[in-house]
């Protein structure tokens, strides 16, 4: 167990918003072949990372919907305005009528 701080209350993830930490290109992971082919870390910046949340935010009833909009804009409250601009475009991605609401539903509670 950890009893050296942690490094305090500094986000306990990565890569995050708030912390300098950076990747070293130092301590890459290594390359190697596997028969034919290379094995290497691919870093999936696809649109279809969304294919799952949009098909299931489509098929919630209007009712369900709103309660999402309204309780993510409850949570979202707190936080610094880049990070809710972030969150809006990612609902964006699933739906625009999604990003749509939670960001009206954010201005509401201001």
């Amino acid at each position: 167990m950890r009893v050296d701080g942690n490094f305090g209350n500094l986000p306990n993830y990565y890569p995050n918003s708030f912390s300098l930490v950076k990747d070293n290109p130092k301590f890459i992971e290594s390359k190697f072949t596997v028969k034919t082919s290379e094995v290497f870390r691919h870093e999936d910046k696809d649109d279809q990372n969304y294919s799952q949340t949009k098909e299931t935010y489509r098929s919630l009833p209007e009712n369900y919907r709103n309660n999402l909009h309204t309780n993510l804009a409850i949570a979202l409250k707190g936080v610094q305005d880049f990070i809710k601009e972030r969150m809006v475009e990612h609902f964006t991605k699933v739906d625009p009528i999604y990003g749509e609401a939670v960001s009206l539903q954010l201005s509401k509670i201001k």
